[in-house]
Order: structure tokens, then sequence, then C-alpha cells
């Protein structure tokens, strides 16, 4: 300053009228990540209980157990990447919130590539049967059938997340957008995960993952497409098409959208918890909704059936009863006759 110290005179005017520097950090808009990864953690963890519950039911065996599973756990890990995304230095230093930067993507990517690739399998498998004309038959997707995809996405996904984490890892970066007042002093700044720029930085990465996983996804819409006429048992290819198609739509809406709200962590927090709450809790009520439907339609068929057989032997312990009353009578009236004959002797 003017006097050659660091301390303010007096009379300079308040930073944002007394209200200090504005840091944009998220806020109380976490709560609402938190909120969301709530009822998605809720309905994973509730509907995997459900399977294992169930899962020598028929309903739950047609459509394998460790595939639906699968999708919760994958569903979990997916909705579970809003935590790290809900982190800034308002609570956290430094090295904390450049360990939640990295790993959001992980979390993302693991979460996505084990709920896809039990969802492949399903319409791959369809499509391979199909493909073989005159040899129809019972359409069922092993463990193996989910796994190959499985290993071949996770594998890719984690070569490129391995070199992210290692070459250009994200870390916090305080100093964006900063604006300064005629007397030098920072009136706002926003906090946001960057990653160094040598190297193409962040974006090379993102894109690498996109490229992988999207066009997974493309795929898996035009295999859903050409099993879309497919009766499978409890229709379940007609849900999984619907998931593969709000997935797509999800990805082709959200990610322009992302890098629209990039520079803004409210905004950027806000639109990443609805793209990775949407597709999650969807697909969990997608696939499990019908199916819990359908199970307790079969447990209300199987308590009519059982109810209906024992009305049929009530009626038959009925009908031997009456057929056994005439002769019963007969043995009566003969006791009773012998009886009076014996008192009229006697007298």
């Amino acid at each position: 300053y003017f006097d050659g110290t660091n301390n303010p005179p007096p009379s300079l005017p308040l930073i944002n009228d007394g209200n200090g520097p504005d840091f944009n950090f998220i806020g109380n808009l976490r709560f609402m990540g938190y909120t969301l990864f709530g009822i998605s953690a809720v309905s994973s963890i509730g509907f995997a209980a459900w399977t294992i519950k169930l899962r020598n039911e028929r309903v739950v065996k047609a459509s394998q157990p460790e595939f639906l599973v699968m999708i919760c756990v994958g569903t979990f890990i997916l909705s579970s990447a809003i935590i790290p995304l809900s982190v800034d230095d308002e609570f956290c230093d430094g090295s904390g919130c450049d360990a939640a930067c990295m790993s959001a993507p992980w979390l993302m990517s693991i979460g996505f590539v084990t709920a896809f690739s039990a969802l492949f399998s399903k319409t791959w498998r369809i499509n391979k049967i199909l493909r073989q004309p005159g040899n129809f038959r019972r359409v069922k997707v092993t463990w193996k059938d989910v796994m190959a995809p499985f290993m071949v996405l996770l594998t890719a996904n984690v070569i490129i997340l391995i070199c992210f984490t290692t070459i250009n890892p994200l870390k916090f970066d305080r100093d964006i957008n900063v604006t300064i007042d005629a007397f030098g002093r920072k009136t706002s700044s926003v906090g946001l995960c960057r990653s160094d720029s040598r190297g193409g930085g962040a974006l090379l990465y993102a894109m690498l993952l996109l490229a992988v996983n999207l066009s997974c996804v493309i795929l898996a819409n035009v295999q859903a497409y050409l099993v879309r006429g497919i009766s499978t048992e409890y229709q379940e290819s007609s849900y999984i098409a619907i998931g593969m198609a709000g997935m797509l739509q999800m990805w082709i809406v959200g990610v322009p959208l992302l890098f629209l709200v990039r520079d803004s962590p409210q905004a950027y927090f806000a639109v990443w918890s609805l793209v990775l709450f949407v597709p999650s809790i969807s697909l969990n009520l997608l696939m499990f909704v019908p199916k819990i439907k359908f199970q307790k339609a079969h447990e209300a068929k199987k308590e009519k059936n059982r109810l209906e057989k024992m009305q049929g032997s009530n009626d038959k312990t009925g009908q031997v009863s009456l057929q056994q009353t005439p002769t019963s009578n007969l043995r009566l009236e003969k006791v009773q006759k012998y009886q009076q004959e014996k008192l009229t002797l006697g007298g």
C-alpha cells in the first residue's frame, strides 16, 4: 500500500459489502447430492437383499440372481461418485480435495462397467441365438457370458484411469476465475478439479473414457433395438431396452451440459448429481419393480392353487362322510330293534 506496508488503510471499502470474498462453495447444495445418493443406495441395497432372499424363486432364477446383484452393485458404485464430487475446500484441506477429485472418475467408470456389462450380456446373448436360424431354444445368460464383456470393459477403463492417475491426476485448484478489485484484493474465486494441461490434460482421458464407454452403450442400444420384438420370460428384454435407451439419452443430454457449466461449482455439481442419479435409480426400478410384481402375482397364484386344493380335499371328505351315513343309520336301527325284542321277551 501507499505507506509501504501490507496493512490496508482503514478507509478501504469492504469486500462484497462486508461479506468477504465469494469463494463459490458448493454449500448446502451438497445435501441435495447426499439425498439423491441415499435414495439410490437404499434402492440398490434393498433390491439386492430381495434378490438374495428370493434367489430360489422362479421369477428371480429366470433372470439369474448373480445378474441382478451385479446391477445393484454397479448402480450403488455409480451413484456413490456423488459423494467425492461434493467435496471442496470449504471443509477439506488440499490433500482431501485432491483425493476426492481423482476418486470420482474411478467410481463412475467402475460403477458404469459393472451395471452395464450385465445388461449388455443379456441383449448380446439373445442376438446370438437369433443369428442361428432353426436353432431357437430357451435363452439363458450364464455367469461366463456376463463376465466376458465385464472384464474387457473393466480392463480398458482401468488402463485409462491408471494412466490418468499417474501421469496427469486431477488436483483441486482454488485460483480459477479470480476477480480482483481496484485495491488488488480478491473478491471472488472458483475452486474446481483441474489437471496439468501437458499431454492433453484431463480432457484427453475424459474423451478416451467417453469414447470407450459411449461406443459400448451405442452398440448395446443397437442390440436392444434388434431384439425389441422378441418375447423373453417376464418381458425382461423390453425393460432392458428401455434402460439402455434412457442411459444413452442421459449421456447425450448430460455430457454437453457439463461442459457448459464446468466453471460454476454449484451448477456443475447439480448436473453431475442428476447424471449419476437418474440412470442408477431408473435402472433399478426398471429391472426390479416388474419382477416384484411378477413375484407377487406368482405367490398369489400359488396361494390360490393351494386353497383350491384344500377345498377339493374338503369336498371329497364330505362326500365320503355322506356315503357312510346310510350304513351307520342301518346299524343303529338294527341295534334298537334287537334291544326292543329283548325287552319284549323279558317281559
